[in-house]
């Protein structure tokens, strides 16, 4: 039986974490026996007890920040790395672990402390960072995105996702890089063979048919529903499906919106005066976080996805399984989900 250090950056149940426990859940009749490392306590936590898998508590640190790069923060970011690599070796040694996994991007202590103690390290890369989130690589970009090459196999859970940070593109940065530095360009060729993607799993086939039961009896609603889930950010786009909601609304069409998350008091203000400058307040419910969204997929008539820049849309793919009609933004990893005409909608421009 081979052991899995498991290496988590947040500890709630959106995108990145709900994919992670149907990783695990999928794994249950393999032959691994997870151990997963958390910053801190949360919803995830509950999640692993649960499913009685085995987790530790250990802060992490992100190697990208939205805040303007310096060197105090390059100082204090190298610094508190250093201090984190011991207490996750311990971890390693003694719990036997055989491979370090890291589920996100945003930090690098797993491919180090699988580096140091000399075992293969698999990074999953959710993100596009800069894109999607304002997020900088603390240390150089190029240099950055070549350790992550360095890892026994790198995952990325769409095509946009792996073009983006290993594509043609980001190949010729960094072969312009190594020949200005004298590098290995066969090393970095070698390297691009290690990238695979791999989509998010959201259910079994015996889910899917349960859902598709439920699905048909479920309830038609007064006024068409519209919801879009996820953080409340303006990457999101949740402004945009209110600005939609109000033209609906001037058609003549009675429609109405869930907003479920949480984020930033500022957005979330932002959205609620966008809604009552647009005389829509009484028809846009904010939700707040749901743990388990499928309760809302299928009280739901149509799922919107206005992010610019999703890596996948977890979300989106949620939603087909409970056989919910999808409406995204033909950017990003959306058009990898949906199929336009076929099982969805896509828009180009500002809904």
């Amino acid at each position: 039986m081979r052991r899995v250090l498991f290496i988590s950056h947040y500890d709630g149940l959106y995108g990145a974490s709900r994919s992670l426990l149907n990783l695990l859940d999928g794994l249950r009749e393999s032959d691994i026996k997870p151990h997963v490392m958390l910053p801190k306590d949360g919803d995830l936590v509950r999640e692993l007890e649960a499913r009685s898998i085995r987790c530790q508590i250990q802060p992490v640190v992100w190697w990208e920040t939205a805040k303007p790069l310096s060197l105090r923060i390059r100082t204090r970011f190298l610094s508190e790395l250093y201090r984190s690599i011991a207490p996750i070796s311990r971890l390693i040694k003694d719990w036997k672990i055989d491979v370090v996994y890291s589920n996100s991007s945003v930090f690098p202590v797993g491919r180090i402390v699988a580096r140091t103690n000399r075992i293969p390290h698999i990074w999953h890369v959710r993100e596009f960072g800069d894109l999607h989130f304002s997020f900088k690589f603390i240390l150089p970009r190029w240099w950055s995105l070549r350790f992550i090459k360095s890892s026994a196999a790198v995952i990325c859970n769409s095509e946009a996702v792996r073009e983006y940070h290993f594509g043609e593109r980001s190949r010729l940065r960094l072969r312009s890089s190594l020949r200005h530095r004298k590098g290995n360009l066969s090393a970095c060729n070698a390297q691009a063979d290690r990238i695979h993607v791999i989509y998010n799993g959201i259910a079994s086939r015996g889910q899917f048919d349960t859902f598709a039961e439920r699905r048909g009896g479920s309830r038609r609603n007064e006024a068409y529903t519209f919801m879009i889930i996820g953080s409340v950010s303006p990457m999101k786009g949740q402004a945009s499906a209110i600005e939609a909601l109000a033209r609906l609304r001037e058609q003549g069409v009675f429609a109405k919106l869930v907003v479920a998350g949480t984020g930033r008091k500022e957005y979330v203000d932002h959205c609620w005066q966008l809604a009552d400058e647009l005389g829509v307040a009484d028809r846009v419910d904010f939700t707040g976080f749901l743990p388990d969204p499928y309760d809302a997929y299928f009280k739901a008539d149509c799922l919107l996805n206005c992010s610019e820049h999703e890596g996948l849309g977890r979300v989106t793919a949620e939603a087909m399984s409970a056989c919910l009609p999808v409406i995204g933004r033909n950017s990003g990893g959306t058009p990898e989900v949906i199929m336009h005409d076929r099982t969805g909608f896509l828009y180009d421009t500002q809904l």
